[in-house]
């Protein structure tokens, strides 16, 4: 759980900006982080699509490792502007830029403690930079200084007035931009009493800034249904069922985005038509498989390693049957060496997942009262306990197949597949 960080907040405004959660990068790199990305293993980290030629081929481990690793930069809270500081933001401007995590220098790495705290900030790591806009004029204003901004799309805010979600980023002097897409953007959540939780299902209305900002950039429709495309298409299928999204006018792709509520995603592999839940991230580590659709195995360490770097773009350049999302025409992958968003290291990715697999929920307000112990009595004698079983977070850890889809006979994981309750 986290709030505003007053240390980023300089009593004397004479005094540089810092953030205390950073610690200095003077340890050695532990020599036992796995090297996760292998030819062999991704070729079974993804359960098969029901068709099955489009299940992703990812991209080969001489590709992975080409790419440049990204450098982590020093970031900085973002407050409500009605909260912010006197002089805060004039002092970022003057701030210089600083690298606390690249290939040659990082956090202390050596005790538990000293991965988690350092997967912390891996967290919270944008891995893109601009105003906060979702869409393509990223250079043009800071979304996050407007108090319209906040109001118009009923972003939350901690107890403190920070904005969560976002995070300033000094990255060339006197440029301050606004970090966005962290892994902290979609599992942060701010609660009615302004605390935010660290790994919950996150509350950040994405569905309604992105339908705004793209009715805005109406000049763009072609640019903005070419977006829609790359990260909902699934041209493997013919007719595609989603390249309705890209032929139907703006202001209709606009108001289906807008229907998306916060805690619900059209993230990519999905859609505005078809989005999907924003899952927690407590007792991961006791999940075998990933993803709010179970498409992944979690087979240890390693595969959550390979959750987070597919998530964060690079299944962009999985090849689906003939479609590369990210590629020159759907088709090409660019060079690796060219790829703009960078690669994560091993050892941010390590940090990463020893970082959420520490992640707990915050207390449960509720006491076990009579009413509640009548609830526990109803849950068992219908047999609920059956799929979500209290072991296991009330969940089952098996997979659910979809309404009306018969499991092949032949499918690997068919023994852990349940039927879909609206089959029974």
């Amino acid at each position: 759980m986290t709030g505003a960080d007053t240390s980023d907040v300089p009593e004397n405004q004479t005094e540089q900006v810092k953030d205390e959660r950073a610690p200095p990068s003077t340890a050695q790199t532990n020599p036992t982080v796995p090297r996760f990305w292998t030819d062999d293993e991704m070729k079974s980290v993804e359960l098969p699509l029901a068709n099955s030629k489009a299940t992703p081929e990812h991209i080969s481990a001489e590709y992975y490792y080409q790419i440049p690793e990204m450098k982590l930069h020093r970031s900085y809270p973002v407050y409500h502007p009605d909260e912010e500081p006197s002089g805060y933001f004039e002092k970022l401007l003057t701030t210089a830029p600083e690298i606390i995590w690249d290939s040659e220098q990082h956090p202390p790495l050596e005790s538990e403690a000293d991965w988690v705290a350092a997967g912390a900030l891996i967290f919270e790591m944008p891995i893109g930079f601009g105003s906060g806009r979702m869409l393509l004029s990223m250079e043009t204003s800071l979304f996050v200084r407007d108090a319209k901004w906040y109001a118009n799309n009923a972003i939350p805010t901690t107890r403190e007035g920070v904005n969560p979600f976002f995070r300033y980023v000094v990255r060339e002097p006197g440029k301050v931009k606004v970090g966005v897409l962290s892994c902290a953007m979609c599992h942060t959540r701010v609660m009615s009493d302004g605390m935010a939780v660290n790994g919950a299902q996150g509350n950040f209305p994405f569905g309604q800034m992105y339908a705004a900002q793209m009715l805005e950039q109406g000049a763009i429709p072609d640019a903005v249904r070419g977006l829609e495309r790359n990260l909902f298409g699934a041209p493997w299928i013919v007719p595609d069922p989603q390249e309705g999204l890209w032929s139907m006018p703006l202001a209709d792709l606009g108001a289906a985005h807008a229907s998306v509520p916060p805690g619900v995603i059209a993230r990519h592999r999905s859609s505005p038509q078809s989005p999907v839940v924003v899952p927690d991230l407590f007792g991961l580590q006791a999940r075998s498989y990933l993803d709010r659709t179970g498409l992944q195995h979690h087979r240890g360490i390693q595969d959550l390693m390979r959750y987070v770097a597919l998530n964060q773009v690079m299944d962009g350049l999985s090849q689906f049957d003939e479609f590369i999302p990210a590629g020159k025409d759907s088709s090409e992958r660019p060079e690796p060496e060219a790829f703009f968003f960078g690669r994560y290291s091993a050892e941010q990715l390590y940090a990463l997942a020893k970082y959420v697999y520490s992640l707990k929920p915050p207390t449960n307000p509720h006491s076990m009262d009579e009413l509640a112990e009548r609830g526990r009595k109803v849950f068992m004698e219908n047999g609920c306990a059956s799929c979500h079983q209290s072991d296991k977070d009330y969940g089952s850890d098996r997979l659910v197949a979809a309404p009306s889809f018969e499991v092949p006979a032949d499918h690997p994981e068919k023994s852990q597949v349940l039927s879909s309750p609206s089959d029974a």
